[in-house]
């Protein structure tokens, strides 16, 4: 697969790397993915704490929170990790973009 892909000229070495992190291992969805999950609980957390609303919660609008927190989590993964900021300063920042997400966006 690498040497036909590579004949192509589809991906360099790098990318190959990731796809085959990504369909091996799946070292690169698991990284999305508990930071959705992060970013998502931040979201719903936020819905949950704003009580002086009298609307009534519905799934309408706790999904609604949750997509626009893994957004905001998704974002803030890929600066931090860029910018080679450490995991836990990293984790912090998805939880908070996921908690303000709506705020911020508004």
């Amino acid at each position: 697969m690498r040497a036909r892909l590579k004949k192509h000229g589809y991906c360099n070495g790098r990318e190959i790397q990731v796809i085959k992190d990504f369909l091996c291992n799946g070292a690169l969805l698991k990284e999305l993915l508990c930071t959705a999950v992060l970013a998502a609980f931040g979201g719903l957390v936020n819905v949950l704490s704003r009580n002086n609303e009298p609307e009534r919660y519905n799934w309408k609008i706790i999904a609604t929170e949750m997509i626009i927190a893994i957004f905001a989590g998704l974002l803030i993964h890929y600066v931090m990790k860029e910018l080679e900021i450490c995991d836990n300063y990293r984790t912090v920042g998805i939880a908070l973009a996921g908690y303000s997400a709506r705020g911020v966006l508004n």
